[in-house]
């Protein structure tokens, strides 16, 4: 396989869920929210700063186990529990279902991958390495960010 495409969608509308509460859902939370209007979070029990999220609206969380009725009327789904078993059984859920599905818990199962994100003057940038190396991800956004500062210290007060 040649790799996965590089694709930027709308998701504004896009019923987006996710399935666990902890820091790797908090995590993908953050990148999805400046994009995506109708996040869903189903978790046992999710960390404060998810349940501050859905006190201000920009979520809706319900601290329940998952079940596969969860998974009506989604269109993407993102397996972050702790459990491999269970974003396993979600993975093959979303599968049977035509459902695009991103397992946490195994870089195999997943329909797409989250980039690292880097806005910058009203230009996204998204930056993967097909899950496998996030190091270089993170090295390559530093880069990124450090170029985009030192441009603008460059551009400052210096218009001709």
């Amino acid at each position: 396989m040649a790799g996965y495409f590089p694709i930027f969608v709308n998701i504004e509308e896009t019923r987006i869920l996710i399935v666990g509460g902890g820091t790797i859902a908090l995590r993908r939370i953050r990148t999805l929210l400046p994009f995506a209007g109708k996040i869903t979070v189903v978790a046992k029990r999710a960390c404060e700063e998810i349940r501050i999220l859905a006190g201000e609206g920009k979520l809706v969380l319900k601290e329940c186990p998952f079940t596969r009725e969860d998974l009506l009327g989604q269109e993407a789904v993102l397996a972050c529990t702790d459990q491999r078993e269970q974003n396993d059984e979600i993975y093959d859920l979303c599968k049977r279902s035509g459902i695009w599905v991103n397992n946490c818990s195994d870089r195999q199962k997943c329909d797409f991958f989250f980039p690292s994100v880097l806005e910058h003057d009203g230009v996204v940038i998204g930056i993967n390495a097909g899950g496998e190396n996030h190091k270089k991800v993170k090295e390559t956004r530093m880069e990124l960010e450090a170029y985009f500062n030192g441009k603008e210290e460059m551009n400052d007060g210096n218009d001709s």
